[in-house]
């Protein structure tokens, strides 16, 4: 016949119970916190690799923006270098074709004197040879109209020549200050259009900035609010276990109280056969 449960029986057990409890509330709560600690870490994560990659990018765009506008600079420069090297060139062809023509006009015009100097020597001899005797005054009044013709043909040559030089000089002033002018507003439509470029580059830069920063407040309110969700997520299962853990702690301590006061009959029977046994 077995023996009745002691006192001590009913005393172990509902501690093993209790330890056995508070070990698996344990390994619930370092489960669950190990879970949340993962989650926060790969979101953390996550962050900060999006961030690095916005950064990096920024990075990026910012350097071939600063590339692009040191390429610009160069072009411009080396394009204004070779518009002045033209400008200079054009000028010097200008002043080599003024001096060559002037000397070509200048041997045309000795030419010509040496040719009717010639002509004149020729006839005068021609003429003096056969009327020098008869018509000497003859002679002298051809010669006089014939030099009163050359020096007006020589006045209307030198008029001639001083009208062209001065229609050929305007012409070369008006073409010069034509160039002059194209070149100018080349100048300026390159200067305007690389300040239009630098000040949309500021701009850009300005919005890529404040995108960052928008993004980085949305980021961290957002992180704050998750934090926040995971704080009251674990305050609420901490308090649902111990809630839990507290009304097992009744029960099992109702349940012991039940069993001692249906043992006690038991007891005081094993007693009575043990006095009289003795």
């Amino acid at each position: 016949m077995p023996f009745p449960p002691t006192r001590s029986t009913f005393t172990q057990t509902p501690c093993r119970y209790q330890g056995r409890l508070e070990r698996a509330a344990t390994l619930a709560q370092a489960l669950w916190r190990g879970r949340m600690q993962r989650r926060t870490f790969v979101l953390q994560r996550g962050a900060a690799v999006t961030i690095q990659a916005a950064v990096r990018g920024w990075q990026q765009q910012r350097r071939f923006q600063q590339q692009r506008a040191a390429a610009i600079a160069i072009q411009c420069g080396w394009r204004r270098h070779c518009a002045m090297r033209l400008l200079a060139q054009t000028k010097a062809a200008v002043v080599l074709q003024k001096h060559y023509r002037a000397f070509a006009v200048r041997k045309q015009l000795a030419q010509q004197q040496a040719a009717a100097i010639a002509l004149q020597a020729a006839w005068r001899r021609w003429h003096m040879r056969r009327q020098f005797l008869q018509q000497r005054a003859a002679a002298v009044a051809v010669q006089t109209a014939w030099r009163a013709h050359q020096a007006r043909l020589l006045l209307l040559q030198h008029k001639a020549a001083r009208t062209i030089q001065a229609v050929w000089r305007g012409h070369a002033v008006r073409q010069q200050l034509a160039q002059q002018q194209q070149a100018a507003v080349q100048i300026q439509a390159a200067w305007r259009c690389f300040a239009a470029h630098r000040a949309f580059v500021q701009q850009r830069q300005a919005a890529v900035c404040i995108q960052a920063a928008v993004r980085c407040h949305i980021a961290r309110v957002r992180f704050q609010q998750q934090r926040t969700a995971a704080v009251r997520i674990q305050a609420a299962f901490r308090g649902f276990a111990v809630r839990h853990l507290l009304q097992r702690n009744q029960a099992a301590t109702a349940i012991q109280r039940s069993v001692a006061a249906a043992a006690l009959p038991w007891l005081g029977r094993y007693r009575w056969c043990a006095c009289h046994a003795c």
